[in-house]
């Protein structure tokens, strides 16, 4: 893969519980790394039925460049696209062989948090 292909920009979200004002805590998303340069690519797509309604389920491909800014990616994060604010929800994180690059495959139609 060439670095020309890496051209969506993208940030790392994890789930962290934040104070609500009134004693209690909500869940709430919280930026990891911002500015990652991306390769998106949509692989396949279905539909699943979900709260008694059919929604489209869009599998991607998203491969960043293997560093310290990218290591720590994990399925109990999420994705979101800086430009057009996509939320991508990762299924799972694989580094490619020559540990050049991280291939996380991720969805979009289903229900982010």
């Amino acid at each position: 893969m060439r670095a020309g292909t890496l051209r969506e920009k993208i940030r790392t979200e994890q789930r962290t519980s934040v104070s609500d004002g009134g004693g209690g805590s909500i869940d709430a998303w919280q930026t990891v790394n911002s500015g990652i340069f991306a390769g998106i690519l949509a692989k396949s797509g279905s539909e699943k039925l979900l709260e008694q309604r059919l929604k489209g389920i869009v599998v991607h491909e998203i491969t960043v460049r293997y560093s310290s800014n990218t290591t720590g990616i994990n399925t109990d994060m999420r994705i979101v696209n800086e430009r057009s604010g996509e939320v991508y929800n990762i299924s799972a994180v694989l580094p490619d062989t020559r540990r050049r690059f991280l291939v996380i495959t991720a969805t979009t139609g289903t229900a982010s948090g």
